[in-house]
């Protein structure tokens, strides 16, 4: 365990009440100012809930749809978003308790996982946030991946029993169902955490025939990743598997596991680093890191707090190695140049590096204070937790939920921004059919009609023509021909392209309007 050398403390405190805090401020957030960032990667999956359940997102086959199954009985669009997000924004609290929990094996866990997502939640950008609550699943696959971990954490005989193993078993095929490389993220954090356990500790059968007969390299292995990583390994390699597996079911496959030559690794890990520093820096979030880090510096003057760094220094030096090493491969991915660098590949390492600084500066501080008052410092986290609420998503409002939605966006390599779309209103009265166009224009747009249509009490439904439509073809080719209209916004260089793509006849102008055409076959 992570904290073999530590003075006796209180046992850790149960994850439950904690797993509840998040879950209360999932909705406060999901009813808040969240839905200001809203996009059409981020709607999609409530058109892939209710119109057309995939196994993974429409043309795509690393993001695993488990969120929108479980809403699909959901069938009110707004409902189905706030439900899917509510989920969403869950899991990406429930990851800083998790990976706190998973490295810190004392009543310290609660504290510094608050701190964490207290400060994540204030201080960087809506974009950066919203990108890990709800747009890449990061949270979901995280805290599945993570609670699989735990459970797989050995009782005192050393022993895990098979019902553990088998949910175990099932939270890591989840996770790899929902994104395909977890186990290159979380493999890391196993790995680097027994080999920060292991440091400075001894070992048996070290010297004498053992020495001999294993060798150098073996006594190593041994030392450093001793039997107990072996289940947690097995079981990633196993979900690894299954995973891939499950990508060939995908009826299209575009993700591309290929290297940069190695001489553009520098400039890509520069551009990632550059696009993360630009949603983090502006708010003082690494201005709250450097503090905390001076803090733990700061704190090892005090031998009643140095007595109790050990371990949390360690575990913060395993989540730092993880953490750099993530990111440097990340450099090196041919998928990352694809795909501008978004800042959002390095998300997962920078959860990582903010998690070791709290825990070096959290950790050893609140033990000590715990062994000298008595009490422990966990009923500061729902404080914390909910004022960084409060601070950042505003008074929950159904009204402000829909007003954010009302305003469409699309989302670049650092920022978000506003679109100015087509009149929802007079594509529906003009019984549109269809909204044909640029993938950032249509997905906002055809939410937005399906909901209008929905609250009028319409059966109705508009479909969408574009990057990411080929799943729903089959449900809207029985339209009629002479019923068939499609707006298209005006001046979309796009919407041609896609809608020779549909096999529909040839189109003319019917009808033009302010922002978009309407066009019918001829």
């Amino acid at each position: 365990m992570m904290a073999t050398d530590r003075p006796k403390t209180a046992a850790p405190p149960v994850l439950w009440p904690y797993l509840l805090l998040c879950a209360g401020t999932a909705v406060w957030i999901d009813l808040g100012s969240l839905h200001q960032c809203q996009h059409a990667d981020s709607l999609l999956p409530v058109h892939i809930s209710l119109y057309r359940w995939t196994l993974f997102y429409w043309d795509s086959d690393r993001i695993g749809m488990l969120i929108p199954f479980l809403a699909r009985p959901i069938d009110h669009p707004l409902a189905n978003l706030l439900f899917q997000d509510a989920l969403n924004v869950f899991s990406g609290l429930a990851a800083f308790f998790l990976l706190a929990r998973y490295f810190l094996r004392d009543a310290t866990y609660p504290l510094v996982a608050a701190v964490a997502a207290a400060g994540f939640l204030t201080l960087p950008t809506p974009y950066y946030r919203f990108e890990y609550l709800v747009d890449t699943y990061y949270g979901l696959w995280l805290s599945l991946g993570l609670s699989g971990l735990l459970l797989l954490e050995p009782r005192a005989d050393g022993g895990v029993s098979w019902s553990r193993r088998f949910f175990a078993l099932a939270m890591l095929l989840l996770a790899h169902w929902v994104y395909c490389t977890a186990f290159l993220f979380l493999g890391p954090l196993v790995v680097c955490r027994l080999v920060a356990a292991r440091v400075g500790q001894p070992f048996a059968g070290e010297a004498g025939p053992s020495l001999v007969r294993l060798g150098r390299l073996g006594c190593l292995a041994r030392r450093f990743l001793p039997k107990e990583a072996g289940l947690p390994l097995l079981f990633l390699a196993a979900s690894a598997v299954a995973g891939f597996l499950l990508m060939r079911l995908a009826p299209a496959r575009p993700t591309s596991f290929g290297a940069l030559p190695m001489q553009e690794w520098p400039l890509s890990l520069k551009l990632l680093l550059r696009n993360t520093v630009t949603n983090l820096g502006s708010g003082g979030y690494l201005q709250f890191l450097s503090v905390l880090g001076a803090s733990a510096v700061f704190q090892l003057v005090f031998p009643s707090v140095r007595r109790h760094a050990g371990p949390a220094w360690r575990a913060a030096g395993a989540l730092t190695a993880a953490g750099v090493a993530l990111a440097l491969f990340m450099a090196t991915r041919e998928w990352v140049s694809r795909n501008e660098h978004m800042f959002r590949f390095l998300l997962p390492s920078c959860l990582y590096l903010q998690a070791a600084v709290t825990i070096a500066a959290i950790g050893p501080v609140a033990a000590a204070l715990s062994q000298w008052t008595g009490k422990r410092p966990v009923q500061l986290s729902p404080i914390l937790l909910l004022i960084a609420v409060a601070w950042s998503y505003g008074k929950p409002s159904l009204q402000g939920v829909r007003q954010d939605l009302a305003v469409h966006h699309y989302p670049t390599s650092t920022s978000i921004e506003p679109l100015h779309g087509i009149a929802i209103e007079e594509v529906i009265d003009a019984r549109c059919t269809h909204i044909a166009g640029a993938y950032w224009q249509v997905w906002p747009a055809v939410f937005s009609a399906n909901l209008a249509l929905r609250e009028r009490g319409e059966q109705r439904i508009v479909w969408g023509i574009s990057l990411r439509s080929r799943p729903t073809r089959r449900f809207w080719s029985h339209v009629p021909l002479e019923d068939i209209r499609v707006a298209v916004p005006v001046g979309d260089p796009q919407a041609e392209g896609f809608l020779k793509e549909t096999g529909l006849p040839p189109l003319v102008v019917l009808e033009r309007r302010t922002t978009f055409l309407i066009l019918r076959p001829q």
